[in-house]
C-alpha cells in the first residue's frame, strides 16, 4: 500500500509541474507527506515485529548449551 501512495504523489506532483496546473502539483506534495507517514508506521511495525518474533524465539524456555 505504501508503494501506490508513494507514486501518486510523484505522478501527481510531475503532471502538475508539466501540465502547469499548480494545484495538482500542491495536492501531489500534500500527498508526499501522507505516504511518509505511512511509510513510517508500516516501518515501525516491520521492526516491532521483528523484535517481538526474536523476543520470542529467545523466551522458548529451552536452554543453549
Amino acid at each position: 500500500m505504501v508503494f501506490p501512495l508513494g507514486m501518486y504523489s510523484v505522478a501527481s506532483t510531475n503532471v502538475g509541474t508539466v501540465d502547469d496546473v499548480p494545484i495538482i502539483s500542491w495536492i501531489g506534495a500534500q500527498w508526499y507527506w501522507i505516504a511518509l507517514a505511512v511509510w513510517a508506521i508500516v516501518f515501525a511495525a516491520m521492526v516491532w515485529s521483528f523484535v517481538k518474533s526474536m523476543s520470542a524465539r529467545g523466551s522458548s524456555g529451552v536452554a543453549a548449551g
